[in-house]
């Protein structure tokens, strides 16, 4: 849960400072409002994707309704995590270099 705050906590604090150095203030709104909805996104997606991993890790440990614990429960979820945050990482690479080369051009 930390991890998890201190994340959102980096988002909400970093991003509208990057949308308003990157875009018009004008147009403020329109870019935060999207930008959030890529929160929104990821948690309805990763969330119900987390649970269902957790699940099938406890069936095949036969631990029906128990909790399961362990690096075996956890580990195609941080596989996961890990691998999106990869791609994440990869894409704010290239859109900088991309965002970069428009402001020289420009």
């Amino acid at each position: 849960p930390t991890a998890i705050a201190i994340a959102y906590g980096t988002i909400f604090t970093l991003v509208p400072a990057l949308v308003r150095a990157r875009w018009n203030v004008l147009d403020f709104g329109r870019n935060w409002g999207t930008l959030t909805w890529f929160s929104a996104a990821g948690a309805m997606l990763y969330t119900p994707l987390y649970g269902i991993l957790l699940d099938l890790a406890q069936r095949k440990m036969g631990q029906d309704g128990g909790v399961c614990v362990g690096p075996r429960c956890y580990k195609p979820i941080f596989a996961i995590a890990a691998a999106s945050a990869a791609v994440a990482g990869v894409l704010v690479i290239v859109l900088g270099r991309r965002w970069s080369q428009r402001a020289i051009v420009a």
